[in-house]
């Protein structure tokens, strides 16, 4: 088993503390690792560093070497331009099959918390058990949903299991659904969080991009008859940007016929934004600070801000206050996935030093 960590996301949704500089993967923003270290710390030392292979963009190739010094300089695979997940993966397949041609390749993002840390090491080794027999398959994890949430998708299964424990046919995959919607999907217990992690054979998911996205299966071609040779990272220049853009689920898994799913309970948050880190170091009621605060009746709130800086609040209730040096995100709790919004608005009108 090889294990793959996406880690070239842009966190836009933790603006301002994650930048263009510096994403929310590589920040400490729960105790005193980043969360790309702990991503790589929680499967040691079930696996080795040797087989942790991590894809990334070029600017983070440094960030990434820093952060993990015991990754090997060969399996830090970084994209010359941002394409999505799909182009991203299908050319980490592709060098990990150069070595390993019948490699299993669990694909996991490095921005995500997982308490439950054997959880996970339990369903990998599951899922490599029923790929051994079974390699015509995807892999997906699908969380036990705890609420109907609003902000994931959504991965239904059909009843029957695949003549393994714990292990469902996948019968579709569902966009973020509204409120009522979420409720129905709790109660039929056939639905699950999509997690974005995913095991497969590398000769299998390479197929699946031949059948499914031909235009990248063209120019991974291209960039494979290139891999071990002076012309790797010229071709890889050339090739990798003209990659259709486009998500693994889109491109592979909604088209897939044979995708199973493993319920898992990894006590998981994707910290897809400032609600859901409130939300999961400390209770509704409480504040949650970091910094200077003064408050006066302020209760249920997020408030990040420089050691050097006092932060004032009065009567507030679940509201999201991250300060940095330069500059200051105030929003309602309940707003805070819109927070990519302004960051797209400060694309727009080019105000790159607040990014």
């Amino acid at each position: 088993m090889k294990i793959l960590i996406m880690a070239g996301g842009a966190g836009t949704r933790l603006w301002p503390m994650s930048t263009k500089a510096q994403p929310k993967q590589f920040q400490k923003l729960i105790g005193n690792r980043s969360l790309f270290q702990m991503s790589i710390e929680r499967l040691r030392p079930a696996f080795s560093y040797k087989d942790i292979f991590v894809a990334t963009n070029q600017a983070y190739k440094n960030l990434v070497a820093k952060q993990a010094p015991k990754i090997p300089k060969q399996n830090i695979i970084s994209e010359p331009a941002k394409r999505d997940t799909a182009p991203c993966i299908a050319l980490a397949c592709a060098k990990i099959a150069l070595s390993d041609p019948e490699a299993f390749v669990s694909v996991l993002p490095s921005d995500h918390l997982i308490k439950k840390e054997k959880n996970l090491v339990r369903t990998l080794t599951l899922a490599e058990k029923f790929l051994k027999e079974n390699p015509e398959y995807l892999v997906t994890l699908g969380i036990k949903p705890t609420y109907p949430a609003l902000g994931y998708g959504y991965i239904k299964v059909k009843s029957q299991k695949l003549k393994v424990k714990n292990i469902y046919q996948v019968e579709s995959f569902k966009e973020k659904p509204d409120l009522k919607t979420a409720q129905r999907y709790i109660k039929s217990k056939k639905y699950f969080w999509n997690s974005g992690m995913f095991i497969w054979k590398v000769e299998t998911i390479l197929a699946e991009f031949k059948r499914h996205q031909p235009s990248i299966y063209k120019r991974l071609v291209k960039i494979q008859k290139s891999l071990g040779t002076k012309r790797e990272r010229k071709t890889i220049q050339k090739e990798y940007p003209k990659m259709k853009k486009i998500s693994i689920d889109y491109g592979i898994m909604e088209r897939a016929k044979k995708i199973a799913c493993i319920p898992v309970d990894l006590g998981w948050s994707d910290v897809g934004d400032w609600a859901a880190l409130k939300d999961i170091l400390s209770k509704e009621k409480e504040n949650l600070i970091k910094g200077q605060h003064l408050g006066i009746e302020t209760q249920g709130s997020l408030i990040l801000g420089p050691k050097d800086k006092l932060i004032a609040t009065l009567g507030l209730k679940n509201v999201i206050i991250i300060a940095t040096d330069r500059t200051l995100l105030v929003c309602p709790k309940e707003k805070a996935q819109q927070v990519k919004k302004i960051v797209g608005k400060l694309e727009k009108e080019k105000k790159q030093k607040y990014l």
